[in-house]
C-alpha cells in the first residue's frame, strides 16, 4: 500500500501506522522522502511539518514495534531534519537511506547510503554511521560501528518462475544467522508485497498473480543487523496451470503409447511434447490443439522418452499457453508377441512366445474376441504352455509379461485359432493319413 502525505494537522490524537499481518505500508512525503513500514511493525508519525519561510521539512518518526526503512531526500540546502526515534535511541539524518529496527538485542541501525547520526536520547549524536555500517543501541550503551554483511547472491534459474509457488535460493554467508527476502513491485523494492525470514537458504512465496516482480534479499548477523540488499527482477508465468500427467509412467510394453492426463480448469486445449532428451531439443511429438485429455501414438520406436504437457486457454485477442508441467519419463520396451498358432490335430495344444530373463506371464484363452467368455486363465513361470485339446471351435488367445520389478505390460495382440473336428481311434489318438489328421467331411 502506498500513501502520499502532503500535510498532517496537529490534534490530540497522534497519527499512527501499523500494517496488518502480511501487510506493508509505504509513505511518500511532500519532499519525495519515502518511509517503508513492513508487517508486524508500528510507528507514530510524531512530526510532519514544513517551516513557513525556509520551506525546511521537519519529520520525526517514532518506531514503537518492528522495523522501518527510510529513504530521505537531501536536506542540506534547506536545513531540514529527519529523525527516527525509538524507546532507547535516536537516528538523525539530512539525506540518506537507512533502516531502524527493534530486536531482542536492542535498537538496530543500518545505513545503506549517506550518513546517520545515532545515539541515546540524552546524547543523540554519539556516533556517525556511514554507508555499509550499523550498530546496536541498548540499555548498556551505544554499540560500536560494525560492517554490515554483504548482500547474498540469488542462485539458480530464478528469472522465470513457472509454478504458483515461487522459490529462490541464496548463497550462504558464514556470518549470517538468518536471511530476509522481500517481494516488491518496483525496482527499488519500496512497494513491498510479501516478505519472509528464514534460517536456511531457500525462500518460498505463495499467492502472487502472474506478472513482473523484484526480490530483495539480505543477510542478518548475530547482532540482529540486516546487511546490504541485493535486488533482482523476475517474472512469474504459472498460469494457466498444466494438467497432471497420469500415464505412461516408468516403462511400457506396447505397440501404441497412450498419453493420459487430468482435465485442467478452463483449458481450451492442451499441448503435448515428447522428446528423446530431457532438454526437449530432439522432439518426436509436438502436438498442440489436443481437445481431449489423451493422445495416442503408434509411431514411437523402443527407447527412453521424456514428455510434458501445457494448458491453453482463451484470452482476449487470442489464446494463452501456460508453462509446461513437470517432465515425465518412460522407457518403451518391445510389445509382447506370440508365435503364430495353428491346430496340428494332436491331443494337446502347445504354444510359446518371446521372453526375457526373470519374467512371469498371464495367459488368457477366450471364446470371444472381447474376452468376455473366458475359457482359461493361467499364470506361468515359463514362456510356453501345453493344454488338453479343447472342443472344436474358435478360440482367442493373448499373453502379457510381468517383469521382475513387478511391472505388468499390456496384453499381446490377440491371436485367433480354429480348432477343427477330427476322427480319433478307439484309444483317443487322431487318425492320420499321408496328408495329416483326417477331418470329417460333413
Amino acid at each position: 500500500m502506498k500513501a502520499l502525505l502532503q500535510s498532517v494537522m496537529c490534534s490530540t490524537k497522534e497519527p499512527r501506522s501499523a500494517p496488518e499481518k502480511n501487510g506493508f505500508l509505504s509513505l511518500e512525503l511532500a519532499d519525495e522522502s519515502r518511509i517503508s513500514i513492513p508487517s508486524n511493525s508500528q510507528v507514530l508519525l510524531a512530526k510532519l511539518k514544513m517551516a513557513k519561510y525556509t520551506k525546511s521539512p521537519r519529520t520525526e518518526i517514532r518506531l514503537q514495534q518492528g522495523r522501518v526503512e527510510s529513504r530521505v531526500s537531501p536536506l542540506v540546502s534547506n536545513k531540514g531534519r529527519f529523525e527516527v526515534s525509538s524507546p532507547l535511541a535516536i537516528a538523525g539524518v539530512r539525506g540518506t537511506h537507512f533502516r531502524v529496527g527493534i530486536n531482542d538485542n536492542g535498537i538496530a541501525n543500518e545505513v545503506l547510503s549517506g550518513g546517520v547520526s545515532v545515539g541515546k536520547k540524552e546524547k543523540p549524536n554519539a556516533l556517525l554511521l556511514t554507508r555499509g555500517k550499523g550498530n546496536v543501541i541498548n540499555a548498556s550503551g551505544v554499540g560500536k560501528a560494525l560492517d554490515l554483511l554483504a548482500a547474498p547472491e540469488v542462485t539458480g534459474n530464478f528469472r522465470l518462475q513457472e509454478k504458483p509457488t515461487v522459490q529462490f535460493s541464496v548463497t550462504k554467508n558464514a556470518g549470517a544467522l538468518a536471511y530476509r527476502a522481500q517481494i516488491a513491485s518496483d525496482a527499488r523494492a519500496q512497494n513491498i508485497l510479501m516478505e519472509s525470514r528464514i534460517t536456511g537458504d531457500r525462500f518460498k512465496f505463495d499467492g502472487l498473480p502472474d506478472g513482473s516482480y523484484f526480490i530483495k534479499v539480505t543477510a542478518i548477523d548475530v547482532a540482529g543487523l540486516e546487511g546490504l540488499p541485493n535486488i533482482q527482477n523476475f517474472t512469474l508465468k504459472a498460469r494457466p496451470e498444466p494438467p497432471f500427467a497420469i500415464e505412461p509412467k516408468v516403462k511400457l510394453r506396447a505397440e501404441t503409447v497412450n498419453f493420459v492426463w487430468t482435465e485442467a480448469s478452463n483449458a481450451l486445449s492442451y499441448r503435448l511434447q515428447v522428446a528423446n532428451d530431457a532438454q526437449f531439443q530432439n522432439l518426436v511429438i509436438d502436438q498442440a490443439d489436443i481437445t481431449t485429455s489423451q493422445y495416442s501414438s503408434s509411431k514411437l520406436s523402443t527407447g527412453n522418452y521424456f514428455w510434458r504437457l501445457a494448458s491453453i486457454v482463451k484470452k482476449t485477442g487470442g489464446v494463452d499457453q501456460g508453462p509446461f508441467g513437470d517432465t515425465q519419463t518412460f522407457k518403451l520396451l518391445p510389445a509382447q508377441t506370440m508365435t503364430p498358432l495353428t491346430d496340428t490335430g494332436s491331443n494337446t495344444l502347445s504354444f510359446n512366445w518371446p521372453a526375457e530373463p526373470g519374467q512371469k506371464f498371464v495367459l488368457e484363452i477366450a471364446r470371444d474376441p472381447a474376452f468376455a467368455a473366458i475359457y482359461l486363465t493361467q499364470q506361468l513361470d515359463q514362456a510356453e504352455i501345453s493344454i488338453p485339446r479343447p472342443d472344436a471351435g474358435s478360440y482367442f488367445i493373448r499373453v502379457k509379461a510381468i517383469d521382475p520389478d513387478g511391472y505388468a505390460g499390456a496384453f499381446s495382440a490377440t491371436q485367433k485359432i480354429e480348432i477343427f473336428s477330427r476322427w480319433v481311434s478307439g484309444n483317443g489318438e487322431p487318425v492320420n493319413s499321408g496328408s495329416g489328421t483326417i477331418r470329417p467331411s460333413f
